[in-house]
């Protein structure tokens, strides 16, 4: 009886450590998905920018006169 217990304490104590590995890798992911997101907002915003650009785009633009 006094062995099964050890073991099932051996066994809670590294389901414990396990359980805190996890919650440590998902705060890290949570923390990378949140900036990852913040830098797709901001790369939103340069796209935007360019995209209102004054200048004409390829197609826009007329050929030079030597065509």
């Amino acid at each position: 009886m006094e062995q099964r217990i050890a073991e099932l304490e051996i066994k809670f104590m590294e389901q414990e450590h396990t359980l805190e590995s996890l919650h440590q890798q998902v705060y890290r992911q949570q923390t990378d998905i949140a900036r990852l997101t913040q830098n797709i907002e901001v790369m939103k915003d340069r796209l935007k920018a360019l995209a209102q650009s004054p200048l004409a785009s390829a197609a826009e633009e007329t050929p030079p006169p030597h065509y």
